[in-house]
């Protein structure tokens, strides 16, 4: 099954980014300078920069254990591993690999300033929450417009949209048409499967209708609605 998406999610759009103070440490810095600020802060790692628009490198509790059975911790350029650094416009899909084996990745803003670090849990919080909800809402209207397709046919009534696909604000307007009802042969009220798409319409309009960035994380009982209409959907036409 293919349900498109006309959602990007951006490294920028991440909750956790837009509330970070990047701590850092210079080259010259002493390896037990990095052990106190991460013990500190409760980090696992630290980018090293000799300004605020370059990291050559980062450390961790993992290189910084290496280098010590090296002997080698004078500095903290002697106990780093390699960092990547991308852009808050970034694509997710396009750095998910690299998180995956690094466990991290720092942020440049728009400006090239360093400020923010994404982790693979932070990475795996911004799927669950940030996508779960375009996701619910993908497979809806993908459901509905395969629903409505059998049904004009089944009518026979010709439909066209602008676009040459259905809105959500079309396809209420199609399931309230007494010849689509009709065709659809379900033994459920009209207007409380009406009522409950436009509540969904609502909620969609929200999450995806934003001026700037990625739309905040949907409460609770909204997902919940989603979710619960989706699973009607499901049972009324399990064929999808």
């Amino acid at each position: 099954m293919s349900i498109e998406s006309s959602v990007t999610l951006r490294v920028g759009h991440l909750p956790s980014l837009q509330q970070q103070n990047l701590v850092s440490v210079v080259p010259e810095d002493n390896v037990r300078r990095a052990e106190s600020l991460m013990s500190l802060h409760c980090f696992s790692q630290l980018p090293v920069m000799p300004d605020q628009f370059t990291v050559i490198g980062a450390v961790t509790w993992e290189s910084i254990a290496a280098a010590r059975m090296a002997g080698r911790e004078d500095s903290v350029t002697c106990a780093m591993y390699p960092a990547e650094v991308v852009s808050v416009d970034t694509e997710m899909r396009q750095v998910h690999s690299v998180i995956q084996r690094s466990g991290f990745i720092f942020v440049q803003d728009e400006h090239g300033v360093v400020d923010g670090i994404i982790t693979l849990f932070d990475a795996n919080m911004a799927v669950e929450k940030l996508t779960g909800p375009h996701l619910l809402i993908g497979e809806i209207e993908w459901r509905l417009r395969n629903i409505l397709d059998r049904a004009y046919e089944r009518a026979a009534i010709q439909h066209s949209s602008p676009n040459g696909r259905l809105t959500l604000g079309n396809i209420e307007t199609s399931f309230r048409s007494r010849d689509i009802w009709e065709s659809l042969g379900w033994r459920v009220d009209q207007q409380v499967f009406v009522d409950e798409l436009r509540k969904v319409r609502e909620i969609r309009n929200k999450f995806a209708h934003y001026e700037s960035g990625w739309p905040e994380p949907l409460p609770d009982e909204e997902c919940q609605r989603l979710s619960g209409f989706l699973d009607w959907l499901r049972r009324l036409n399990p064929a999808g």
